[in-house]
């Protein structure tokens, strides 16, 4: 399979540059209790307990018809349950949401990211994250710069930051403004087919979705929207990339 050179690719991050997607909020009570000045102030049972009914409450939100935005974000969640609580900390926003996102145990490295990304370097193709996250640009940067230490992504942007999510066009536009790119040879990598496919779909990138129960290695794809190139692997992608 040979296709054209992108002008640019931007990654997703839970199921495409990292392998976990899972959250425990229970386990993320206990986090945000543990990083409190005053723990007296509550126990950690009712920490948990308030944490779990903003969690649910936040999540379950409706948005307008139609339009995808961000609801729950984490620095407004925490900030709320540690009032509710009436809890202090001395914790920088970067540490309370580290802490409580991650409980100790960082989501680890998809196979073969670190190789994808070099090899983009080596065909110096610029690179940049998009994700959905409740957590901020700047926490998941630092995330990723601790997986991923060489890479060179020009920006990370969480939807927390910017009102809208994945598949909302809005969201890739401003990818794609702050880059200073249109969406024309650009590739927007994920797992999502709703987020991710359906999303670059609708801001003009051309969509590859990492799929590792599909039989296939690497296919093309066509839906009814478009063309899009599936695989089962990034070892597959690498080796399409090796022909460019």
């Amino acid at each position: 399979m040979i296709l054209p050179k992108p002008k640019a690719v931007f990654f997703d991050f839970g199921g495409t540059l990292s392998a976990g997607t899972s959250f425990d909020p229970g386990k993320a009570g206990l986090a945000l209790y543990a990083c409190a000045d005053n723990p007296e102030a509550c126990s950690p049972e009712e920490a948990v307990r308030v944490w779990k009914q903003v969690f649910a409450d936040s999540v379950s939100r409706p948005c307008a018809p139609g339009v995808p935005m961000e609801i729950p974000q984490m620095g407004t969640m925490i900030r709320c349950v540690m009032d509710i609580c009436g809890l202090r900390t001395s914790k920088t926003r970067l540490e309370l949401e580290t802490a409580v996102q991650w409980q100790g145990k960082p989501w680890p490295m998809m196979p073969d990211a670190d190789r994808l990304l070099a090899k983009l370097a080596e065909l110096d193709i610029p690179t940049a994250v998009i994700s959905n996250f409740s957590i901020s640009s700047k926490t998941l940067q630092t995330r990723i710069d601790q997986m991923l230490p060489d890479n060179r992504f020009m920006f990370v942007m969480t939807s927390s930051d910017y009102c809208y999510c994945k598949p909302s066009p809005m969201f890739f536009r401003a990818a794609l403004g702050r880059a200073g790119l249109t969406a024309e040879g650009c590739w927007y990598l994920g797992d999502s087919m709703t987020a991710d496919v359906a999303g670059a779909f609708a801001a003009g990138l051309f969509p590859v979705n990492i799929d590792r129960t599909a039989k296939s290695g690497a296919e093309l794809i066509d839906d009814g929207q478009g063309s899009f190139l599936r695989v089962n692997a990034w070892a597959e992608l690498i080796s399409i990339l090796d022909r460019m």
